[in-house]
């Protein structure tokens, strides 16, 4: 069986033009989450790509294009990876899904960093409301998937009775975002990560396992 992991690369294809234009949308991740929205250049972007000058320009019309594409292709790749876990686990009961999804945001996190530190900015007041709009449908449609997630909890009767699941979500999501930025090398490694976030959120949203 095919990991979450693999299927969401091998749903990448195209040629060379889509080869080059998914190395701009790295780069460009890896320098926004170096130097922040306004200190991004697309000079920068293109030698980090090795993509020269105004070639950059038959993929992208503008930095602020190409910024939004940094995040939409994070959430896209954000949603397909979990959809992808969750499928993987078809016969997992509510509270399991919750601790799939878990562990399938911080995986993907972890192994996309560039993405995941480009991710914080997008809300900073350095990225213009323009940019923002242009993920806005995406971030939605990951944010729903979440959902989904508590109200089948809630459904199951699988919840606390007394969570309210537009505020768990926005705990939820926030913790796990934050998450990735304690895994480093010596000090917090990516299972124990998951097993801790694991244990902490699933103990604080859910009854105890009958």
């Amino acid at each position: 069986m095919a990991t979450a992991k693999n299927r969401v690369r091998n749903a990448n294809g195209g040629g060379k033009a889509a080869a080059t234009r998914t190395r701009l949308i790295d780069a460009a991740a890896k320098v926004l989450s170096q130097q922040g929205y306004a200190a991004t250049r697309l000079n920068d972007v293109g030698d980090m790509a090795g993509v020269q000058g105004t070639a950059i320009y038959y993929h992208f019309s503008n930095k602020e294009d190409l910024i939004g594409e940094v995040f939409r292709e994070g959430l896209i790749h954000a949603r397909n990876y979990l959809l992808a876990a969750l499928d993987d686990a078809p016969d997992a009961n509510a509270r399991e899904r919750i601790s799939i999804a878990i562990d399938a945001h911080l995986r993907m996190s972890e192994e996309r960093r560039d993405y995941t530190a480009a991710s914080t900015l997008k809300n900073s007041g350095d990225v213009p409301p323009s940019v923002q709009a242009l993920c806005r449908q995406d971030e939605r449609a990951y944010a729903r998937l979440w959902k989904g997630l508590l109200l089948d909890a809630q459904s199951a009767d699988v919840l606390n009775d007394d969570i309210d699941l537009v505020t768990a979500q926005a705990i939820l999501l926030g913790a796990l975002n934050s998450v990735v930025y304690s895994m480093r090398p010596g000090r917090v490694g990516l299972e124990t990560a998951i097993k801790t976030a694991q244990t902490l959120i699933l103990n604080g949203l859910c009854k105890p396992p009958s």
